[in-house]
């Protein structure tokens, strides 16, 4: 009696886990189907007029960033910008992960995580920042790694 027990018992429980590893086979499937969905995260130079005194500015790389051509721009405080399929688009700061270094921003439906992952300062005090940008929209999302600076 009790070896059947154990046996429905192991049963029930090998099917729950095909169940569980079907579905996060479909939701990977989605996942991927989504990423083919990508919105374009577009350069701007000069920095907002509601970002004044100390900032961060990322571009996609150094030369970029030498040039003035940035993907994202904030404040020290709430506000960050970046220019979506040709809008410049103000998000807010929502929450910061300060034992992970992540920073989440919203604006309307979307959605944007910025991960740091290497922070370092110059000689003038000036933060050398690197990490990702993830943006999510209704119409797709992107994920663009960045190089920056961070001072006043």
């Amino acid at each position: 009696m009790k070896t059947n027990l154990v046996r429905v018992i192991v049963v029930v429980l090998s099917v729950l886990y095909n169940i569980q590893i079907q579905a996060q086979e479909i939701l990977i499937k989605g996942q991927k189907n989504d990423s083919t969905n990508k919105i374009n995260l577009d350069f701007f130079s000069g920095f907002p007029d509601e970002i004044d005194g100390c900032s961060c500015y990322f571009s996609r790389s150094q030369e970029d960033l030498k040039k003035g051509m940035y993907i994202f721009v904030s404040d020290f405080a709430v506000l960050a910008f970046v220019k979506i399929e040709g809008i410049l688009i103000r998000f807010e700061l929502q929450k910061y992960d300060e034992d992970r270094n992540i920073y989440y921003y919203i604006h309307n439906d979307y959605k944007m995580k910025v991960e740091i992952i290497k922070n370092t300062t110059n000689k003038d005090e000036i933060a050398i920042i690197e990490g990702f940008i993830t943006i999510e929209t209704v119409k797709g999302c992107i994920k663009q790694k960045f190089i920056g600076e961070c001072g006043c």
